[in-house]
């Protein structure tokens, strides 16, 4: 018998969906990826529960939901903002990030099973990114950094000094890979920087905005490898005009 269960989510992306009504895509706590049906104001926003929440990417609600039978939404009974986040609304830096996070979560996490520890990774990121005084042009570097570990695709812990990060080894290497699945030392050096890094941290690792964009490009590459799909992030244009 399907039942009414609370949890948490974070929101990632919204769809119009015929004249009324959006499909929102979420990361729900105790069901991974999911999609739901809700209705729109009469200005066209999404929203959802009587305070009319706004679904903006990022946004971390708990509600009330109940899987659809009969297809795969969820259907939102009930739902309040769990997390203000001040600083991702209202800071063109901080939200510009979030918009890129957003972005990579919706097009890249696919999984429907739960995963408390990487729920609890995907709150604490957004959180941590609303909060920060300082670092935040470095935050997306680092967020995808860790995502890599999630996803299994952490290369191995043997960095030196002048080596390439070869992408289909997984692991740092002396000599320049043949093939061209691999960060250049640049942004090997700063791949490893940000890896060991932590978010107070972030605001002393200097780099430029050609190399920071290089490296997320990489990194988007080196996923993209390993799930043998070309992710194309269109926030990335949006990140290399404001850092």
């Amino acid at each position: 018998m399907i039942t009414e269960y609370k949890s948490r989510a974070i929101i990632l992306h919204t769809i119009k969906h015929g004249e009324s009504g959006h499909i929102v895509y979420m990361y729900s706590e105790h069901h991974g990826r999911i999609a739901c049906y809700v209705n729109s104001t009469r200005t066209g926003r999404p929203t959802i529960g009587k305070t009319k929440i706004s679904l903006q990417p990022l946004t971390i609600i708990d509600y009330v939901g109940k899987p659809n039978n009969k297809g795969d939404f969820h259907r939102i009974l009930q739902a309040k903002r769990a997390y203000l986040a001040d600083g991702l609304m209202f800071d063109i830096h901080k939200s510009t990030v979030a918009l890129f996070m957003a972005e990579i979560m919706y097009k890249i996490i696919r999984d429907t099973e739960p995963n408390p520890k990487f729920f609890d990774f995907l709150i604490t990121s957004i959180t941590t990114l609303d909060k920060m005084e300082s670092g935040e042009s470095n935050f997306h570097m680092y967020f995808m950094a860790k995502l890599l570990s999630f996803l299994g695709y952490t290369p191995q812990n043997n960095y030196e000094k002048d080596t390439y990060l070869d992408m289909l080894l997984g692991k740092f290497v002396v000599i320049k890979p043949q093939h061209p699945n691999f960060f250049e030392k640049k942004e090997t050096f700063l791949f490893a920087q940000i890896s060991v890094s932590n978010p107070e941290k972030l605001g002393e690792i200097k780099c430029s905005r050609t190399l920071r964009i290089n490296l997320l490009n990489g990194i988007i590459s080196y996923i993209s490898l390993h799930h043998e799909t070309r992710y194309n992030i269109a926030s990335l244009k949006i990140l290399s005009e404001i850092f």
